[in-house]
């Protein structure tokens, strides 16, 4: 960093933008740890309407997302749908609606026993092959006090044409969950570049997500996960492993169980951590977490905090790098970073969110600059 540039940094525990900087000159990244983050300018996308919009960098070019609780120009609604993000410039995206997933319902529709919402958690290109997990959210099991929503029963289904059909039915992943209850029940798969052609920690074998102990906010620990990428395609759960390592180096065999009842958190903030997206950064060989909660006993009505953390591998140890609040009536939540738009020199990169107030709520990308020592 040159003499010309000059940082003010937090500490992580403090509220607020993580650094501000005196100079517009950002360092690049290089293997060093990140350690801090400079927030940029909002800027919506004409025509979303929806949220969670976690995305993956396809081998076509194109950014496929999920979208939850969407309203279409046409007026009709849905539980879940997937959607294409074209355009080189991350804040002039043109949006176009691939499949609204009617076998899970329009807006509100619950299914099964327990009353459960199907909603989309994860998005990740495969060999070509887009692959989405999802599960049921129990809006009525609210947790009035501590405004807990639980997920159950997660899933993975598998397109081959862009996402236009899907591999399982919405009958089969009521019936038969692949990951049956609430342990591994919001797997988020972290990205790797297009077409997951970064390698790091065996990403040239293995499919790695995360996934919270259950609630959408106001969750307690995260749990990791990977299976063969061989086995992706075959859409069974029992073929998934899960990390026990406890800080050790999970690129042994040993540290992996296939019961996701005896996982070992990756990370532990009780009652501040929900639904997270993972990203690996080749060029700082680093990877970044975007966590996020709304303010205690609150939902769609309070603060919402992220907390951006950053780790050597997929297991740890994980370090805060930045803690940003917006105030209830912006409500921006779920933050996820978009592999495609991370820049050659590794400094900059883009989240997607979701929120921005009842009058404004669809997609939203905000910029972000990364800091080393």
């Amino acid at each position: 960093m040159s003499n010309s540039t000059r940082i003010w940094s937090l500490r992580s525990a403090e509220l607020g933008i993580l650094l501000l900087m005196l100079s517009v000159q950002v360092p690049a990244l290089s293997s060093e740890p990140i350690t801090g983050v400079r927030f940029g300018p909002m800027s919506a996308i004409k025509g979303t309407v929806g949220d969670i919009w976690t995305p993956t960098w396809a081998a076509d070019g194109a950014i496929y997302a999920v979208q939850d609780d969407s309203t279409f120009p046409d007026g009709s609604t849905a539980n879940l749908a997937v959607s294409r993000l074209d355009g080189d410039d991350p804040r002039k995206l043109s949006y176009t609606p691939v499949n609204k997933m009617s076998e899970y319902g329009e807006g509100g529709q619950s299914f099964g026993i327990e009353g459960g919402t199907w909603k989309a958690a994860g998005i990740i290109s495969i060999d070509n092959t887009l692959y989405l997990s999802l599960n049921r959210v129990l809006f009525s099991s609210m947790d009035k006090t501590a405004a807990r929503i639980e997920t159950i029963d997660a899933s993975i289904i598998k397109s081959m044409d862009g996402g236009k059909t899907w591999t399982r039915t919405a009958e089969e992943n009521l019936k038969r969950a692949m990951f049956p209850g609430s342990r591994f029940s919001n797997p988020v798969f972290i990205q790797y570049g297009k077409n997951v052609s970064a390698k790091a920690h065996g990403s040239d074998r293995y499919i790695y997500a995360v996934s919270s102990n259950g609630p959408w906010s106001h969750a307690d620990y995260l749990i990791l996960g990977r299976v063969l990428r061989s086995k992706m395609g075959d859409l069974n759960g029992s073929d998934w492993e899960f990390y026990q390592g406890g800080g050790r180096d999970g690129m042994h065999d040993s540290e992996w169980v296939h019961d996701a009842k005896r996982a070992t958190p990756i990370l532990r903030d009780p009652e501040n951590l929900g639904w997270t997206n993972v990203t690996y950064i080749p060029e700082a060989k680093r990877y970044l977490m975007a966590q996020w909660h709304w303010e205690k006993g609150k939902w769609h009505n309070g603060d919402c905090t992220w907390v951006l953390r950053e780790a050597p591998a997929p297991w740890g140890p994980w370090t805060t790098v930045a803690t940003k609040v917006w105030a209830k009536d912006h409500d921006y939540y779920f933050p996820v970073f978009v592999p495609k738009f991370i820049s050659k020199e590794g400094h900059r990169l883009y989240i997607f969110t979701a929120g921005g107030g009842a009058a404004n709520y669809g997609l939203k990308v905000i910029p972000i600059d990364l800091l080393t020592r």
